[in-house]
């Protein structure tokens, strides 16, 4: 009698397992949110990352360029497209007007390298939006933008000149041109203004606070310039082989012309 119990028992373990697996299986489901996938974000931007490694220095801006779509069936609209540090700026035609599905646009990040120190920079930049008639559920996406930047060799500052002459006094601005290049001899051999209306002060050279080669050159801006605006440009010959000529654009606006005189002038 015990023998039979005995296996009977045994069979019923045996069968547990079994039996609390079966009824875990036919369990209903757990109630879950609602997982979007990645690829069905109504914001679909073609390209998350962007690697530049080679760019004019000399021109010390790096540039990339983001492409996206509406890819959701409503209209959305970016709210705010905002990089993780300030030396970057974001440029977007028509931000803040709506996108309708399947409308294309673009934006640019562009960096001013010439603040920046030589090496790898990653930066992160998040953009902000909305769908149409759901204005307070803000959604994020984020992109990537890789920099690197070469070793710096000679940069000018400001790489243009700009002059307002709205009255008859003159005005006056410094160039500076650096050598971050150890060891360099570098000089001006030659100075030449392309303007009638600029004139340039005697170059001084002394070093900064890095020890890099630093040369100053005031320019001028003659106080009696004709309405409208004026271009130009300051050529500087060097000693340099790499370098040998530098030329900075220069641009004068004069004062407007004076409404009563052109009225007067059609006057009959």
């Amino acid at each position: 009698m015990n023998g039979k119990l005995k296996t009977i028992l045994t069979f019923a373990l045996c069968l547990l397992p079994a039996a609390w697996s079966l009824a875990v299986s036919v369990q209903p489901p757990q109630s879950q949110g609602e997982l979007r996938p990645k690829n069905e974000q109504p914001l679909a931007i073609h390209i998350h990352m962007v690697h530049l490694r080679e760019f004019d220095l000399r021109e010390g801006k790096a540039i990339a360029k983001y492409e996206f779509h509406n890819a959701g069936e409503k209209p959305i609209t970016i709210k705010n497209i905002k990089p993780s540090c300030g030396c970057i700026q974001v440029r977007m035609r028509n931000q803040g007007k709506p996108i309708q599905p399947g409308e294309e646009g673009e934006f640019y990040l562009e960096v001013d390298t010439t603040g920046e120190t030589s090496g790898f920079h990653e930066y992160r930049v998040r953009i902000d939006y909305v769908q149409a008639d759901d204005e307070k559920n803000l959604i994020s996406e984020n992109v990537l933008y890789r920099v690197e930047v070469p070793r710096k060799k000679i940069t000018v500052r400001p790489r243009a000149l700009i002059f307002y002459q709205l009255s008859s006094h003159e005005t006056s601005q410094t160039m500076q041109l650096t050598d971050f290049r150890p060891g360099g001899s570098f000089k001006i051999t030659h100075l030449q203004v392309d303007s009638k209306f600029l004139t340039t002060g005697e170059p001084t050279t002394a070093k900064d606070q890095y020890g890099n080669i630093q040369i100053s050159i005031p320019v001028t801006a003659k106080g009696s310039v004709p309405s409208g605006k004026h271009t130009g440009s300051i050529i500087i010959d060097t000693n340099d082989q790499e370098f040998p000529q530098l030329r900075i654009p220069v641009l004068i606006f004069g004062p407007q012309p004076a409404l009563d005189g052109k009225q007067n002038a059609n006057s009959p």
